[in-house]
Formats: C-alpha cells, sequence, structure tokens
C-alpha cells in the first residue's frame, strides 16, 4: 500500500485528491492549514501531493516560499512529488499573471534539484461537477 501526505487535504483540490485515494486503498495523511492541528511530517510518505497558494497575506512570494519547502520536504523525505501547478509554468517566460509567474519560479526550483522523484501537474481551468 503507498503512504502518501496530501498537503491542503480539507480544500477542494487535495480534498478530492485524498478521497480518491483513500478509495483505492491507499493510505493517506492530511497536511492541513490548521495551527491547532497536530503537526504532520512527510517521514514515511511515499508520495507527497501539494500546492501552493497566492492568496495568503505574503502573495506570491509566499506562495514560491511554500513551492520551496513542498520540494525540500519531498526531497528530504525520499517521497515522489506529485505538484500541482497551472498550464505554461513550464516556460522561463513571464506572464505578467502573479500566480503563474510565482508557479514558474517553484517550478524551475524543483527542476533543479536532481535528488526528487517529482510529477507536475499543468491543469488549464479548475472544474466542479455536480
Amino acid at each position: 500500500m503507498t503512504t502518501v501526505l496530501v498537503v491542503g487535504a480539507t480544500g477542494k483540490q487535495g480534498g478530492a485528491v485524498a478521497r480518491l485515494l483513500l478509495d483505492h486503498g491507499h493510505a493517506v495523511t492530511a497536511f492541513v492549514r490548521a495551527p491547532s492541528s497536530p503537526a504532520a511530517a512527510a517521514r514515511g510518505a511515499d508520495a507527497v501531493f501539494g500546492l501552493s497558494v497566492p492568496f495568503g497575506a505574503g502573495g506570491v512570494a509566499e506562495e514560491v516560499a511554500q513551492g520551496r519547502v513542498l520540494v525540500d520536504t519531498a526531497a528530504k523525505a525520499g517521497a515522489h512529488l506529485v505538484y500541482s501547478s497551472v498550464r505554461g509554468a513550464d516556460r522561463a517566460v513571464a506572464t505578467d499573471i502573479g500566480h503563474a509567474d510565482s508557479k514558474q519560479s517553484v517550478e524551475a526550483y524543483l527542476r533543479a534539484r536532481d535528488d526528487l522523484r517529482a510529477t507536475v501537474l499543468g491543469p488549464v481551468y479548475f472544474m466542479r461537477t455536480r
């Protein structure tokens, strides 16, 4: 059985990933933002699913920092990282769209690592089904 650390497991995207993994028999450790929640660690995880968001007080700079911590944490744990990014963030051309440019920075940081197995998802739009 694969053990997956899901960052943002109480959000829409992370929650959907966590539910799907559980439905398929995987062990899931949920990492959430609530300061009152017990600490979660990537130790023992085979894989880490995560995303970074620019919506906090620190904006896109905080998102880049979140993404780098995610990359570093997965590498330190020896886990396969699945990073949810955006379409086109694999390019090194500024878009003038804050959250796209910040994800470019995270992806560049990720590509520079030779100690990490990773998959980057680059969806165009997120859709909600009823």
